[in-house]
């Protein structure tokens, strides 16, 4: 499978706060691990073999994503944005945001939840996981998951992420899987990262391309992205478009649709490859196992 790049992240300025990075992530360590440790094989080969790139195509509906996690400033303008135009999106955030602005960052994620859009996971601190261990693709995304978790305060129910750089393989697929997450591609990629994008560009890229069930990618670090936000989200919306969120393209698959594809011969053909991997525990990093609220409790 060829590989996609996205956005070269740079990373946070130096002089940003992490004397609590360790604490933090480890507050909530407990917890998600017992979530993605309790996945079950033909959960994580069928997450595996199901990643999401495009949605449903009956109606003239288009999925808003949002890869964020460089500064909270680029997030909070992002919202205000979505905010004015009343749509709602799936935010990939990467952790490493959390760490360094803790203040500011718990105020975002809340606002987040509290103006109706959702979140996914979008690692730590955007390294690509080609080429990656199992166990560092389990620290990945648990600490990612786990600073969001301390951000809210509360157990998080996540169910897809979006690899750095888009860059993924069947490696990675059923190490993701085997953590019980959902990878998520795109149709649409609004290219606002890129040092020739400009608003009208951008506009552009995304309004020639759409159908129906597209989903587009935009970054909150992008200057043109948040200023093309609102042309084409009303451009499509007078030619009928409404932006929706990931989790409305379909339910969480029921066990009898798990077990019915385990059960297939396609699931049978791709075990060989994949089986071994997605049956394998998930790396379970010994200080997993002695984390703080491993019960759960919320933190404050």
């Amino acid at each position: 499978m060829g590989l996609t790049l996205i956005l070269l992240c740079q990373a946070a300025p130096a002089e940003a706060d992490c004397a609590g990075c360790v604490v933090r992530a480890e507050q909530f360590w407990g917890v998600v691990h017992a979530q993605v440790t309790s996945t079950t094989p033909a959960m994580a080969l069928y997450l595996a073999r199901h990643e999401l790139a495009h949605g449903h195509a009956t109606a003239p509906n288009y999925y808003l994503t949002a890869d964020c996690g460089m500064r909270p400033e680029e997030l909070s303008s992002t919202l205000d944005i979505a905010k004015s135009l009343d749509v709602h999106m799936t935010i990939f955030l990467m952790g490493l945001m959390i760490d360094r602005w803790p203040d500011q960052s718990r105020a975002l994620l809340r606002r987040v939840v509290a103006e109706g859009h959702e979140l996914a996971l979008h690692s730590y601190d955007h390294k690509s996981f080609v080429g990656m261990s199992r166990e560092q693709i389990y620290d990945e995304v648990v600490r990612n998951w786990a600073l969001v978790d301390w951000a809210l305060g509360y157990h998080y129910p996540m169910r897809f992420i979006r690899m750095p750089y888009g860059a993924r393989d069947d490696t990675v697929f059923a190490d993701v899987g085997a953590l019980g997450v959902q990878s998520v591609f795109w149709d649409i990629d609004t290219f606002g990262w890129r040092d020739w994008a400009t608003v009208p560009i951008v506009e552009q890229q995304v309004v020639s391309k759409m159908r129906p069930g597209a989903i587009v990618v935009f970054h909150c670090s992008s200057a043109a992205d948040r200023s093309a936000l609102p042309l084409y989200v009303q451009s499509l919306r007078e030619v009928g478009y409404e932006p929706r969120l990931l989790s409305t393209m379909q339910a969480k698959p029921s066990e009898a649709e798990v077990e019915a594809y385990w059960r297939s011969p396609h699931a049978v053909r791709t075990a060989a490859a994949v089986g071994p991997k997605t049956r394998r525990d998930p790396p379970g990093l010994r200080r997993a196992l002695a984390m703080l609220d491993a019960d759960g409790a919320v933190v404050e």
